[in-house]
C-alpha cells in the first residue's frame, strides 16, 4: 500500500475560537479586552514559530493563570488553553524526542476546554489532531467513535480519522466501514477514498467487485482515486487466490482509458501484473507497432475499441515527444481508421495529425495529406449538420478552429477556413444546444481566444463582449482569478459586467472565510442581467455558505437545494456536484438520515424528478446525477420543516417513519404529508396518517 494519504486536517495554528461562548451579559470583559487576548495568543504563537517555545509557553501559561476562575472569565481561559494546545502540537512536530509528552500535554489543555464547554468543536478537532500525532492507542477508540456525533460539521473528517485508527490497528473491516461512512458525508475527502482502497486491498480478492464499482464511480470526478482502485483490482487479480476474470478485464480497460485521458504512461501497470497477460501484451505491442493486428483482444467490444483509440491518441503524443514522428503518425492514422466516427477521440486524432503535418513538413511535403484530412473533417461536419446533430457539429467546429489556430490562420481566404469563424460557429452551436436542450456549457477558453483575437485586430466591441462572456464562464467553473482577469479586460474596453463583478466580489469574500457574503442583502444583489447565470452563482454561494456560516447553515442549505430541485439549476463541474452532495448530507443529517452519494452517467432519459443535469469541463455531452428518490424526498421534507426542531425519521419507498420516541405535532405531520412524493407518515410500524 504505497498510495500517499492526503488528509484535509487543516493547520494546527487555526485552532482558535471566533465566537463568544457566553451571552453578552456574561462576557468576562468588553470586546476590546477579548481582542487583546486574541492578539496575545497570536503573539505567543508567532514567538513559537520562531522556535522560542519556552517563552511562548510561559507567556500563555502566565496569561491563563491571570484569567481568573469565575464564569465571567471562561472565554479568557478557553482562548489561552486553545493557544497552549496549538503551541504544544507545533512543538511536538519538531521535537521528536519529547513528542509523546507534548501531545499528551496538548490533549490535557483540550480536555480542560471541553470541561468548560462540552463538545466545543475546535477543542474536539485539536484533540483529534493530537491523538493522531500521538499514534493509535486502545483508549482512543471511544473518542474516535464518538467524535462524528459530537461535532457533526466535521463528521466526515472524524470518520476518516476513525478509519485511520482502525487501519493502523489492522482492523480492516471496521476501517473500511468508517471510510465508507466518511465518503457518504463528503465524497471530496481524498483521504477517505485512499483509505478505503487500502482497506479493501487488505481484505483481499473478495473486494475486487467493490473496488471496480468505486473506480467507475470516481472516474469522472476523482481520476487519481479511480486509477488507484483500478490498479488495486489488477494487483489482487494476480495475488494468491486471484483470477484474471471479467472484473480484471474491466479494470484493465478502465485503467488504460484513464491513462490515455490524463496523459499518463499508457501500459504502465502494477508490478504483480504479468507482462504475458493478453491485454498487457497486446496494448504494449500496439503502441510499438501501430497495428491493430497485434491487438485483437482490444477490438472485441465497443468499450475496448474506444479505449484502444484513446491509447493511440496518447501513444502518438508520447512518440512525438521522443521524438519519433513516424510512429506518432502511424498511431494517429491507425486510430482514425478504427475510432468510432463523430466521437471526440476521432476528432482529437484528426487534429493531432493536422498539427503534425503543420509542424513536420517532411511528413507532408506537398500538403496533400493535410488537404485530404481537412476535406474529410469538413465532409463529416456537413454530414452532422445535415442530420441535425448539434453536438457533433459543435465538436467539428471546435476541432477546425483549433487546427487553424495552431496553423496561425484566424481569417482565411474563405471564412470557414479560419479559426475566427469556426470558433464563432462552435459557440453558436453551444448556445443553440442550451436553448433547445437545456445543456449549458461555459467554454471560457474559446471565448477568451476570440476575445484576444478581436482585441488584437481592434474590434473593441466584439472583444469586450467575449471578455464579458469569458468572465461569467470562468465564474461558473470556479476559476475566480481567471474571471477577474477577463473582467478587467472587458472593463478596459468599456464593457459593463456588473452581474459578474457582484458575483466575483461575493465569492472572493467567501473564499476568504468572510461569512458576511452570506447575508440575504448580499445574496439578493445577484439579480438582473442574465438570470440563469445569477441562479448558478447563487447556488454556489448558498452551498458554500452552508459550510462557512454555521449559524444559518441549514437555511442556506435549504435555499441551495431549492435552486436545484425547483429551479433546475445546472450543476457546472465536479465542484458543484460536491456542493450538492454536501447540501443533501446536511439536510438529511439534520433529521438523522444518511445521504447516499451517486455517480455521473451520460445524460440519456432519466426520471426528470431525480436526475440533475451536469455540465463537465471538456465534455460536449450533458451528464446526469441521479439521486436516490428517497434522499430527494427526505431533503424536501427537511426543507418543508425549516422552522421545526429536527427529530429522527426514515424515508423508504415514499413512506416516512418517525423514529420513536419522537412525537412531532399533528401540524408537523400534516406538513410532511403535503410534501410531494410522500405516500404515508408513520410512527414506527403504526400508521400516523395514510
Amino acid at each position: 500500500m504505497t498510495r500517499r494519504r492526503t488528509l484535509r486536517t487543516g493547520r494546527v495554528a487555526t485552532l482558535f475560537f471566533g465566537v463568544s461562548l457566553l451571552p453578552s451579559c456574561e462576557l468576562w470583559a468588553v470586546q476590546s479586552n477579548r481582542e487583546l487576548v486574541l492578539q496575545s495568543v497570536n503573539n505567543a504563537l508567532v514567538t513559537a514559530e520562531r522556535g522560542n517555545f519556552e517563552a511562548a509557553r510561559a507567556s500563555l501559561e502566565r496569561s491563563l493563570a491571570q484569567c481568573g476562575a469565575g464564569a465571567q472569565s471562561r472565554e479568557c481561559r478557553v482562548l489561552y488553553a486553545s493557544g497552549l494546545g496549538a503551541m504544544l502540537q507545533r512543538r511536538a512536530a519538531v521535537e521528536s524526542e519529547s513528542r509523546d509528552t507534548l501531545y499528551r500535554q496538548a490533549i490535557g489543555y483540550y480536555d480542560r476546554i471541553l470541561q468548560e464547554v462540552p463538545n466545543e468543536s475546535e477543542a474536539l478537532y485539536g484533540k483529534a489532531l493530537a491523538y493522531r500525532g500521538l499514534g493509535p492507542q486502545e483508549w482512543m477508540e471511544r473518542f474516535f467513535v464518538q467524535a462524528p456525533t459530537l461535532d457533526p460539521a466535521r463528521s466526515a473528517l472524524y470518520l476518516t480519522f476513525k478509519g485511520d485508527y482502525y487501519a493502523t490497528a489492522r482492523r480492516w473491516t471496521e476501517a473500511a466501514d468508517a471510510y465508507r461512512a466518511a465518503i457518504q458525508r463528503d465524497p471530496d475527502d481524498d483521504g477517505a477514498r485512499s483509505g478505503l482502497i487500502d482497506a479493501l486491498e487488505a481484505l483481499g480478492v473478495s473486494s475486487k467487485p467493490e473496488l471496480l464499482r468505486l473506480a467507475k464511480d470516481w472516474e469522472l470526478r476523482y481520476s487519481s482515486s479511480s486509477a488507484d482502485a483500478y490498479r488495486t483490482v489488477l494487483t489482487l487479480s494476480f495475488a494468491a487466490g486471484g483470477t484474471r476474470d471479467s472484473v480484471a478485464d474491466a479494470a484493465m480497460v478502465g485503467l488504460v482509458r484513464l491513462q490515455a485521458r490524463d496523459r499518463l504512461a499508457v501500459g504502465a501497470f502494477p508490478e504483480p501484473v504479468s507482462a504475458t497477460w493478453t491485454p498487457v501484451r497486446e496494448i504494449r505491442g500496439f503502441l510499438t507497432t501501430a497495428s491493430t493486428q497485434t491487438a485483437p483482444w482490444w477490438r472485441e467490444s465497443a468499450e475496448r475499441t474506444n479505449a484502444l483509440a484513446q491509447a493511440a491518441l496518447a501513444g502518438g503524443r508520447a512518440a512525438s515527444g521522443t521524438p519519433n514522428y513516424e510512429l506518432a503518425e502511424k498511431l494517429w492514422r491507425e486510430g482514425v481508421g478504427f475510432a468510432p466516427r463523430l466521437t471526440a477521440v476521432s476528432l482529437d486524432l484528426q487534429r493531432q495529425l493536422a498539427l503534425l503535418y503543420s509542424t513536420q513538413k517532411r511528413l507532408d511535403p506537398d500538403g496533400k495529406k493535410f488537404d485530404a484530412l481537412e476535406q474529410d473533417i469538413f465532409s463529416e461536419k456537413m454530414g452532422a449538420l445535415a442530420v441535425g446533430d448539434l453536438e457533433a457539429a459543435q465538436r467539428y467546429h471546435t476541432t477546425l478552429g483549433l487546427i487553424y489556430l495552431e496553423r496561425g490562420v484566424w481569417r482565411g481566404q474563405q471564412a470557414a477556413r479560419g479559426a475566427e469563424q469556426q470558433f464563432t460557429w462552435a459557440l453558436d452551436k453551444a448556445d443553440e444546444r442550451n436553448q433547445r436542450q437545456g445543456f449549458y456549457q461555459p467554454l471560457p477558453e474559446i471565448r477568451m481566444l476570440l476575445a484576444h483575437h478581436f482585441d488584437s485586430v481592434g474590434s473593441r466591441s466584439l472583444a469586450a463582449r467575449r471578455y464579458g462572456e469569458a468572465a461569467r464562464a470562468f465564474l461558473d467553473l470556479d476559476a475566480l482569478e481567471d474571471a477577474d482577469t477577463a473582467m478587467r479586460r472587458a472593463a478596459a474596453l468599456g464593457s459593463q459586467t456588473t452581474d459578474a463583478m457582484r458575483a466575483l466580489g461575493l465569492r472572493s469574500a467567501l473564499a476568504r472565510g468572510d461569512a458576511g457574503a452570506c447575508g440575504e442583502q448580499s445574496l439578493s444583489s445577484l439579480s438582473g442581467g442574465d438570470r440563469t447565470f445569477a441562479l448558478r452563482q447563487r447556488f454556489k454561494l448558498l452551498a458554500d455558505c452552508a459550510k462557512v456560516d454555521a449559524t444559518r447553515a441549514r437555511i442556506h442549505a435549504i435555499q441551495a437545494f431549492a435552486l436545484v430541485d425547483s429551479a433546475h439549476v445546472v450543476l457546472v463541474g465536479g465542484a458543484d456536484v460536491a456542493r450538492f452532495e454536501r447540501v443533501m448530507a446536511s439536510l438529511l443529517g439534520a433529521f438523522g438520515m444518511t445521504f447516499r452519494p451517486e455517480h455521473l452517467d451520460p445524460f440519456a432519459s432519466p426520471n426528470a424528478v431525480q436526475a440533475l443535469r451536469v455540465s463537465l469541463p471538456g465534455e460536449t455531452v450533458p451528464f446526469a446525477y441521479t439521486a436516490q428518490p428517497d434522499d430527494v424526498l427526505g431533503a424536501r421534507i427537511s426543507a418543508a420543516l425549516r422552522d421545526v426542531r429536527p427529530f429522527p425519521m426514515e424515508v423508504a419507498a415514499g413512506v416516512v417513519s418517525i423514529v420513536l420516541p419522537a412525537r412531532p405535532s399533528p401540524e408537523v405531520l400534516a406538513r410532511i404529508q403535503q410534501v410531494v412524493g410522500v405516500k404515508a407518515v408513520k410512527y414506527g410500524a403504526a400508521a400516523a396518517s395514510q
